[in-house]
């Protein structure tokens, strides 16, 4: 394998942002819209507002330059991530194509949700950040699998993802809660919401070790499939 082709090949590793994001962006927002009482998370939101901003904009950079990647991997050459035919053909002729197409709708739903109402806001970020992490099982080890076999294990990661990111993505909210508690403001609320996260991280926590045991028996139906 030559230098080119080697950084050809790993250079589509630059979607792990988008991965980052989907998952620390949507625990961290639906902790506040469904956790956190409402003028709290008024108030951490406009802390967190320029996180928010450069967060998205990532989401939507790195989106938009995955595609041109994808191609330059598929294809023979770098040339080919400014070929517009091979550029074309990605998306519609290529699994890693459709997965970018579904990617790239939770990307523009993220940007559009930057500039609604603010009473919604939050909630259209973690929906539309949500969509985005869902979007990660289409490609790689839980597409390799056809028929039920294969949804399942798909619906098996997107489970493990949301519950995985809404434990790992409200620890940014925890971080700030913890001087809060003190605050003459907002320490009740800070309290009310950081034992709101203990009882519902312990069951975030408690869901992973079933959905290990689905994947494993995913894995296992596969061989036995292979055997018979």
């Amino acid at each position: 394998m030559t230098l080119e082709s080697y950084a050809r090949e790993h250079a589509v590793a630059l979607y792990h942002p988008l991965y980052y994001d989907g998952k620390v962006g949507r625990g961290a927002l639906s902790y506040l819209c469904t956790l956190v009482p409402n003028e709290l998370a008024r108030h951490l939101g406009r802390r967190l507002h320029l996180s928010l901003v450069i967060a998205i904009t990532t989401v939507v950079a790195m989106t938009a330059l995955l595609l041109p990647l994808r191609a330059a991997t598929i294809g023979n050459a770098w040339s080919d991530a400014i070929d517009r035919t091979t550029i074309n053909a990605v998306p519609f002729d290529t699994n890693v194509g459709v997965a970018w197409q579904a990617q790239a709708l939770a990307a523009v739903l993220l940007l559009l949700s930057a500039f609604g109402p603010a009473s919604w806001k939050q909630a259209a970020a973690a929906i539309s950040s949500g969509l985005l992490l869902a979007t990660q099982p289409i490609t790689g080890h839980a597409a390799m699998n056809e028929g039920w076999i294969g949804t399942a294990h798909q619906w098996n990661d997107i489970a493990h993802l949301w519950s995985g990111g809404a434990w790992v993505g409200a620890l940014v909210h925890v971080l700030l809660l913890l001087p809060l508690i003190s605050d003459p403001e907002f320490g009740s609320q800070a309290r009310v919401a950081l034992m709101r996260f203990s009882t519902v991280g312990h069951l975030a926590v408690a869901s992973a070790p079933p959905v290990q045991n689905c994947r494993a028996l995913a894995a296992d139906s596969t061989r036995l499939v292979g055997i018979m």
